[in-house]
């Protein structure tokens, strides 16, 4: 089984959001965290999804990436504990 610091460097190594490689590894991680919804992950990394110029995901190194993965997963986690059941 991969650790959650397996699958952050999975993630971060993915240049582009929409890649196999980018959501299995985050899907991964939310099953980790408990999370069954997509949702607020969509939400989250819009930022930095493709539009029709350019790739701001692909523009951060992988350091950069990990950290915000890292970020993303502290407030997955917030959101979850704040989030009615």
């Amino acid at each position: 089984m991969k650790t959650i610091v397996n699958l952050i460097k999975e993630a971060s190594q993915a240049n582009d959001l929409d890649s196999d490689a980018f959501n299995d590894a985050l899907a991964a991680i939310q099953g980790m965290i408990g999370q069954a919804d997509g949702g607020f992950a969509g939400v989250w990394f819009s930022e930095y999804s493709l539009s029709e110029k350019e790739n701001p995901w692909a523009q951060l190194g992988k350091d950069e990436r990990a950290s915000l993965i890292i970020r993303y997963i502290k407030d997955e986690l917030q959101h979850c504990t704040l989030s009615p059941t």
